[in-house]
């Protein structure tokens, strides 16, 4: 696939992506602050309320005790989250930079799991938006890849000439420099970003890299999500290109890691096929024995 061929794809993609986010925002943002601005209220009241009775040595009783219970358990299905004091904030999680993150993780179908859709109407677009944005990805991803792989096989061609003629050894070498690559780049560069940026401990930060560009997405380290910090936009949009790109060179990896295992597979094969196989002679040796 042709450069421009791709960059095109990369524009129609992006602009998926804005046009989703757009449509996500239209159809959460409102519900979710409303939600969220109830449930502070109501955690607020019941708090203030807990207070007063200390004071004035009335009875908090259980009902109250199990209300704050169910508000603070359901507190991120509502939007909010609670900041380094313990106070409750609301996520916004789904203003525009947000949902186009959102948007970005659907059709690349990582879920970190974080933030979903709760309207009718977000869940409906949401099915919608993967069935048709998850085969674009594919096809701009499907590009994005052979120019990864073309590198790796000019990096194999440069071995064979001026190195190692070994099938086998150049492969170790090819797929010790990936990994390198892909380690240094896309996992420990970005780790010591992301550790600085959302303080987190540089081995979560590591993990975070690794259960991203693996699609894993458990959803336990998300950027962007510390109720604390005010994120600009373009942070957000630089960590999705990382992933585009990261997810890339990850699958190169796995690919390259898929081949050097297929030797000993088609070995183990070959083995087995023998050992199981009747031929003449053996039937001349056995006809013969007897």
């Amino acid at each position: 696939m042709e450069w421009k061929t791709i960059l095109g794809l990369m524009v129609l993609y992006f602009v998926y992506l804005l046009s989703g986010a757009g449509v996500f925002w239209a159809l959460e943002y409102k519900r979710e602050e409303r939600v969220c601005q109830e449930t502070k209220a109501e955690m607020t009241g019941i708090v203030d309320q807990f207070e007063n009775s200390s004071r004035s040595g009335a009875q908090f009783n259980k009902t109250d005790l199990d209300q704050l219970i169910r508000l603070i358990l359901t507190a991120s299905e509502n939007g909010v989250v609670f900041d380094k004091d313990n106070q409750p904030q609301c996520a916004h999680n789904w203003y525009y930079n947000s949902a186009f993150f959102f948007a970005g993780t659907v059709v690349t179908t990582i879920g970190y799991g974080n933030i979903s859709p709760k309207t009718t109407g977000g869940k409906v677009f949401c099915m919608i938006y993967a069935f048709l944005g998850i085969p674009l990805f594919g096809l701009m991803f499907l590009g994005i890849g052979e120019k990864a792989a073309s590198l790796v096989r000019r990096l194999n061609a440069k071995i064979e000439v001026k190195m190692v003629r070994s099938t086998r050894l150049r492969q170790v070498l090819v797929l010790v420099v990936s990994i390198f690559t892909l380690q240094l780049f896309f996992m420990i560069l970005p780790a010591v970003v992301f550790s600085y940026v959302e303080e987190w401990h540089f081995r979560d930060a590591v993990y975070y890299t690794y259960i991203t560009l693996t699609t894993i997405g458990l959803g336990d380290f998300v950027v962007g999500s510390n109720p604390d910090k005010s994120y600009p936009t373009v942070y957000r949009v630089a960590v999705y290109f990382w992933i585009l790109f990261g997810l890339a060179v990850m699958a190169t990896v796995i690919s390259l890691v898929s081949d050097f295992y297929k030797p000993a597979v088609k070995t183990n094969d070959v083995e087995e096929s023998t050992h199981g196989t009747v031929t003449v002679e053996n039937l001349k040796v056995t006809t013969a024995d007897n």
